[in-house]
């Protein structure tokens, strides 16, 4: 079934998968049921700039089952940026 039209802008955009090119880490769940952890050099391709990667024990919803991995993801990646600007 065709979806909105007035998102098929968006779709197109992101089915080009773009290259995200700001500091990024990624947490890859390890127990997500939709998803398999991939490695750090298959990031790469869709990060210009990782920072870094890591497996973390937690399910489709890395938030709420690994806040203080997220979380340290986050202040990890805002002292970088801090660094650099």
């Amino acid at each position: 079934m065709p979806g909105d039209a007035r998102y098929d802008e968006a779709e197109r955009l992101l089915a080009d998968k773009p290259v995200i090119d700001v500091p990024t880490i990624v947490l890859d769940p390890t127990e997500d049921p939709v998803t398999v952890p991939r490695g750090t050099d298959e990031h790469r391709t869709s990060f210009s700039d990782l920072v870094g990667h890591t497996h973390v024990s937690a399910g489709h919803n890395t938030p709420r089952d690994a806040p203080e991995a997220v979380a340290a993801a986050v202040l990890d990646v805002h002292a970088r940026i801090r660094r650099t600007s």
